[in-house]
């Protein structure tokens, strides 16, 4: 998390977070191979989430003894478009992230606790499920709000982008394996309240995550 321009560095810490462990549920459900329904066949419903491990933070001073967490629930609708050997994957749907600190109040004062509650629109390639399938998406996310972060300022918008790559891969038994990567950023325009506590004009949050999964095909 880091800010530009003239910035209250006392009161608002740019934050970097070493990498943390989480657990992830995804489900993928096939509207049309559910209900029979041949020009359903490449509309799917998306749900998951995930949870990260608690994590100290490495601060030492008014940071000290704090920690944490990061969680992410999701729900989307996308379809796949022929178009020769691939297909054109569009989509849209709702996304809740959620960064949380934990500690002494002076402490969680000065930190970036964030709250990204979004709709997003997809836009991606895939190719056909083979043994091996790979895919690219990028989007576009509606924040509607922000949480504890913004409120600290006069009025503050969000600009949020994604992308996510990887790998579906066929194993014996009807089992997949998916290894993916994603990035988001979260893009802060900032308005500072007249008292001049929180001092900021922009912010940006970047975020990384790299995944392997597990599932069956049922």
């Amino acid at each position: 998390f880091r800010y530009t321009g003239r910035t209250t560095l006392d009161t608002l810490r740019e934050f970097d977070q070493t990498p943390a462990a989480a657990g992830r549920l995804e489900i993928e459900v096939g509207v049309g191979r559910l209900l029979g329904v041949r020009p359903l066949v490449p509309l799917r419903i998306l749900l998951g989430g995930a949870l990260s491990v608690p994590q100290t933070v490495e601060s030492g001073g008014s940071l000290a003894n704090m920690k944490t967490s990061w969680r992410q629930l999701h729900a989307d609708l996308r379809y796949g478009i022929p178009a020769g050997p691939v297909a054109i994957a569009v989509g849209a749907g709702f996304v809740s992230d959620r960064y949380d600190f934990t500690g002494p109040a002076q402490a969680t004062a000065v930190v970036p606790s964030t709250r990204y509650l979004a709709v997003r629109g997809t836009v991606g390639v895939e190719l056909p499920r083979g043994k091996v399938a790979p895919y690219l998406h990028g989007e576009y996310r509606l924040v509607l709000d922000g949480g504890k972060f913004g409120d600290r300022f006069e009025s503050a918008t969000i600009a949020g982008f994604g992308a996510d790559a990887g790998l579906v891969i066929q194993l014996p038994a009807k089992l997949l394996a998916r290894v993916d990567g994603t990035i988001e950023l979260a893009s802060w325009t900032l308005t500072p309240r007249a008292d001049g506590v929180y001092v900021a004009a922009t912010a940006s949050d970047l975020v990384a995550t790299g995944s392997v999964m597990i599932g069956r095909d049922f």
